[in-house]
């Protein structure tokens, strides 16, 4: 008899065969990179046409395999704030700082996570949070200036006077 561990194992790999089917034929997606794990290459593909659910759990199975994955958690990060579950999204963000304290993009999407949790709740410590987020993630990559006066992730804190300061 075989275990339970096997057969969901046996139904994930099923399920990856056939997604994997049904994503190749998409077009607008970034080439595999050699070296890195295939999985990665098809959460993110699951990510860029709006399979946040796919991707979170593609996404899982690369950290599984690397732990030390930055990338991999800021993208999950990304996921989960797709589908609106902010304070998932910001520990991920906060695993991948911790891993790679120069990632730009976990500053930024951290900020927006805080923006976007500011705007459904309403602290305080979320709008400075993601204010000091947004600042980190300019001194790191000063392109992120102008991103983010058009990113609508930060239209609840828009009119703030610290985060009109930033600019």
């Amino acid at each position: 008899m075989e275990s339970k561990y096997g057969e969901m194992e046996k139904k994930v790999e099923e399920r990856e065969r056939e997604v994997t089917k049904r994503l190749a034929g998409i077009s607008a997606v970034a080439p595999p990179v050699p070296g890195r794990d295939p999985l990665f290459d098809l959460a993110y593909k699951a990510q860029e046409e709006g399979m946040y659910e796919l991707a979170k759990f593609y996404y899982n199975r690369v950290i599984e395999r690397d732990p030390t994955n930055a990338i991999a958690y800021n993208n999950r990060g990304a996921a989960y704030d797709d589908l609106g579950e902010y304070q998932k999204a910001i520990k991920d963000y906060d695993r991948a700082i911790e891993l790679d304290p120069n990632l730009a993009p976990a500053y930024y999407n951290r900020a927006c996570a805080y923006s976007l949790k500011f705007g459904s709740e309403g602290k305080e410590d979320d709008k400075k949070q993601a204010v000091a987020d947004l600042q980190k993630a300019i001194e790191l990559d000063p392109e992120y200036k102008q991103m983010a006066k058009t990113d609508e992730d930060f239209n609840p804190i828009l009119d703030e006077p610290e985060f009109q300061e930033l600019f």
